[in-house]
């Protein structure tokens, strides 16, 4: 599985995430197995991290075959933590057959991790799980389901919400909106925040 090209470009995409100078290639190389893909999650990929933000790193990871067709049963999730140049970090990564079952079963965690633009390590199955996964999203549904049968089940299910929406008791918009606004406003003005026992007190000072 080797190495794309385009490792300087990977680096310049994670140093503008705000990922710290740390040398990911050599946590990618330390691991058991051959690592699938290896991509970062958490406050980076969100777009929010701090200065004390430790890196979250998940992926896939091939497990050897001898070690899935005997008795003992595989560790197939596997999870670190280190600190490396003073820099917290973890990686969490699947066997990939175990990736695959995931993905199968519509986890949205899973895909997050596989579709990251903050790639660490990629492989040519990597890519090959990307681009399964895209022909997947945009391919004909007549595949899948009759045409005729989708819009009739679809128009159908529209009939059903807008008869909902008719016959429902509920008001059109929150009745609430004076009363929480009362409570915020009380609760700024009186801090109603504080402690019970220390409003209490407060109370009885006035």
């Amino acid at each position: 599985m080797p190495e794309r090209a385009g490792a300087g470009e990977r680096d310049a995409v994670l140093r503008a995430a705000g990922l710290p100078a740390v040398d990911l290639a050599a946590v990618v190389a330390g691991q058991d197995d051959p690592l699938v893909f290896a991509t970062v999650s958490g406050a980076h990929l969100y777009g929010f991290p701090s200065r004390d933000s430790d890196v979250d790193l998940r992926g896939a990871h091939l497990l050897p075959a001898a070690a899935l067709v005997g008795l003992h049963e595989p560790e197939e999730t596997r999870t670190r933590m280190w600190d490396r140049d003073r820099i917290e970090m973890d990686l969490v990564s699947h066997d990939l057959r175990k990736f695959a079952r995931l993905l199968l079963r519509r986890n949205g965690y899973v895909l997050e991790q596989l579709l990251s633009p903050l790639v660490v390590h990629t492989t040519d199955l990597h890519r090959e799980l990307i681009a399964a996964k895209a022909a997947a999203e945009h391919g004909p549904a007549g595949d899948v389901v009759d045409p005729g049968r989708l819009r009739t089940d679809i128009e159908a299910l529209h009939a059903r919400l807008d008869a909902a929406q008719a016959a429902t008791a509920l008001p059109a918009a929150p009745a609430a909106r004076d009363a929480l606004h009362d409570l915020i406003v009380r609760a700024r003005l009186d801090g109603a925040v504080a402690p019970t026992g220390r409003r209490a007190a407060a109370s009885a000072e006035r």
